[in-house]
């Protein structure tokens, strides 16, 4: 199974061991570069399923509100649904369906997004955008990367936006 579509260079598949090792014979056949990652469940995968009930109860006790702006799901490439009852089930629906985020940054960008703040750490979906999007007009900034001072990143980032003409309201940064 794909459980994991990121960018044009990089998809995560996940199996019985004994597919997985046919697909790594492939894929050293053809000269592709490719890892094992220490996976222990089937993570976005039909295969999931058996797991699922417990977050299906969790969930269902969850107080969920409809957004007030479109946040997009990897799940169905598109913003979250409004009905509460539907998120709950594309929350639980996430961890047995693909990561499709190739599909999703393909979808925003077709609605009209350019800039793309990776909120987290290391700046791997910034690299991934970068590699969607290569040859096009956006912008893409990790807020978080290893290698740089929190406090610095933060004014790197602030300042790419504004450079892009990006109003901000910054009081709460100092």
């Amino acid at each position: 199974y794909i459980g994991m579509d990121n960018c044009p260079h990089q998809t995560v598949i996940i199996g019985a061991e004994a597919e997985i090792q046919k697909a790594v014979n492939e894929l050293n056949r053809r000269g592709l570069i490719h890892q094992i990652l220490s996976i222990n469940r089937p993570y976005h995968t039909p295969l999931f399923e058996p797991y699922t009930q417990c977050l299906r109860e969790l969930f269902a006790r969850w107080p969920v509100n409809p957004p007030t702006m479109p946040i997009y799901s990897c799940t169905i490439k598109a913003p979250y649904p409004v009905n509460s009852e539907d998120i709950r089930r594309l929350m639980v629906d996430h961890w047995m369906r693909p990561v499709e985020f190739r599909k999703t940054i393909e979808k925003i960008y077709e609605d009209g997004g350019r800039i793309f703040l990776e909120v987290g750490p290391r700046g791997n979906l910034t690299a991934f955008v970068d590699d969607i999007l290569r040859g096009r007009s956006y912008i893409a900034i990790p807020t978080n990367v290893p290698h740089r001072h929190g406090t610095t990143q933060i004014n790197h980032m602030v300042g790419i936006l504004a450079a892009h003409g990006v109003s901000m309201k910054l009081d709460h940064l100092y």
